[in-house]
């Protein structure tokens, strides 16, 4: 690390940029799109997939997407807005909120899957088969890399055997919108 600094790769976030020339800005005009897909596809993967491992290694990458275009607000608020790039919150917030709500994030992400394992489980014909495929299910989710230690604690402690027993029964989210649920992913609604 110290032979970067001293070879200057960290001025970029210190000096203020002039205009690029026409073609040093569509450089970075296709860097900066590139970052900005990978992170809608971060958003896209960590909502709706249900493989939770994909769900915290694109939650990690997110996070880096955001550190990456943090570092170009540097410039100042007009830097990015120049290649056509606005974000609603500053992208340094939303790195902070995102980093500060992993754990929380994840948890309710965990509630999300066991719903679906949930389903899986309740295919198999006898309870034994059932019971073991949710413990498995556990075993698996608390092997993943990078879970912070407050999801870990919620995965040691959810009743997955009594959640498998619960029946679906109709909600409410705060938005107005009906769904059928467990009780135990919804328990703020």
């Amino acid at each position: 690390m110290k032979g970067l600094v001293s070879v200057g790769l960290f001025d970029v976030f210190k000096t203020k940029k002039s205009v690029p020339s026409t073609r040093e800005y569509e450089i970075q005009r296709h860097d900066l799109l590139r970052h900005y897909e990978i992170l809608k596809d971060c958003e896209d993967l960590i909502n709706n997939s249900p493989n939770f491992a994909t769900v915290v290694s694109r939650y990690d990458l997110m996070l880096d997407e955001l550190g990456y275009f943090a570092g170009w607000e540097a410039y100042g608020v007009d830097y990015l807005q120049q290649y056509g790039f606005t974000f609603k919150t500053p992208a340094s917030a939303l790195w902070k909120t995102s980093f500060d709500g992993k754990a929380k994030f994840l948890n309710s992400t965990v509630d999300r899957l066991l719903d679906l394992e949930i389903d899986g489980a309740l295919a198999l014909k006898t309870k034994s088969g059932q019971e073991k495929r949710m413990l498995s299910w556990i075993d698996k989710m608390q092997g993943v890399e990078s879970v912070p230690v407050d999801t870990l604690k919620y995965l040691s402690t959810l009743p997955v055997l009594d959640a498998l027993r619960e029946p679906k029964v109709l909600a409410t989210c705060r938005c107005g919108v009906q769904f059928r649920c467990r009780p135990h992913a919804y328990q703020g609604y």
